[in-house]
């Protein structure tokens, strides 16, 4: 999964980014993700590319990471079933900070003025008075509130509205990391891949390659660099491999642009050679 890969430690620490599924015939399957390497959070960036949209997504994320609940050691403070009723009430109060007014039919969102401060400060339509309570301190509460409803004002409607949709995503990692970053983490997994636990499962039958740029968890940019840095990566431990590229999706729209076909463009290459000894490698998946 995403979050991107930082940080040093032992070889085992990036084993968690593959999945080995055991075959009845005692074989096993290798699963890469290429948002490991770093990650976009789609719903941030349908939010809008203006400033005003990047400026209310980040200030939307922030609000709903600061809340107390979703701190570190959260779960020894309080019980499920509170944190879940945190959840939803926050939930429901930066649903109401961000609309505030409901829109007529044909109407804004926003048929009236929000006054500075107004749900940080109490007041307002909605349950947003008491809103800061749910953060460490009143300080922290009121000020991340104060900066979601600045960046409101300055929002158009359709930013807002993609903004109510990313609520209950808002807390999704949004680390793309640096190309030396994603480097860092391909050798850790090289690490991974011929030592302990993984190099004595032997060879793979199958590895797949989940491209994950279509949603576009995977910074788009940076897809072909890491699939065939993955491919170079597959081949050099565990020798030649049958590449096949799998490109056919479903477009479903959100903005993320024209789907690839099966079986063309330049990344749609795959190896004439086939031997039935080697790896079988699958590149696709949304």
């Amino acid at each position: 999964g995403g979050g991107g890969g930082g940080g040093g430690g032992e070889c085992a620490r990036d084993q968690s980014f593959v999945q080995a599924v055991a075959n009845a015939d005692g074989g096993w399957i290798l699963d890469i993700c290429l948002d490991y390497f770093g990650t976009h959070n789609p719903f941030a960036r349908l939010v809008g590319p203006s400033p005003a949209g990047v400026a209310l997504a980040d200030a939307l994320a922030a609000a709903a990471k600061a809340a107390s609940f979703r701190q570190p050691g959260a779960e020894k403070r309080m019980d499920l079933n509170t944190r879940l009723e945190h959840a939803r009430r926050l939930d429901k109060g930066l649903a109401d900070i961000l609309k505030r007014e409901q829109p007529a039919e044909g109407g804004r969102l926003r048929d009236k003025p929000v006054a500075a401060g107004e749900a940080a400060a109490g007041g307002g339509n909605g349950d947003t008075s008491t809103l800061w309570k749910l953060y460490g301190s009143e300080e922290i509460g009121r000020a991340v509130l104060r900066r979601l409803e600045d960046t409101v004002r300055d929002a158009s409607d359709s930013e807002i509205s993609a903004a109510v949709d990313m609520i209950p995503c808002a807390t999704l990692p949004d680390s793309p990391c640096s190309m030396s970053e994603a480097s860092a983490s391909m050798e850790r997994i090289r690490c991974s891949l011929t030592s302990g636990s993984l190099a004595a499962c032997g060879r793979p039958g199958l590895v797949t390659v989940a491209r994950s740029s279509m949603d576009p968890y995977t910074p788009p940019e940076r897809v072909r660099w890491l699939q065939a840095q993955v491919i170079g990566l597959v081949t050099e431990v565990y020798g030649a491999v049958e590449v096949d590229f799998d490109l056919e999706y479903e477009q479903e729209g959100g903005g993320c642009g024209e789907c690839p076909k099966r079986g063309t463009g330049p990344e749609a290459q795959p190896q004439s050679e086939s031997n039935s000894k080697r790896p079988r490698t699958t590149a696709g998946g949304v």
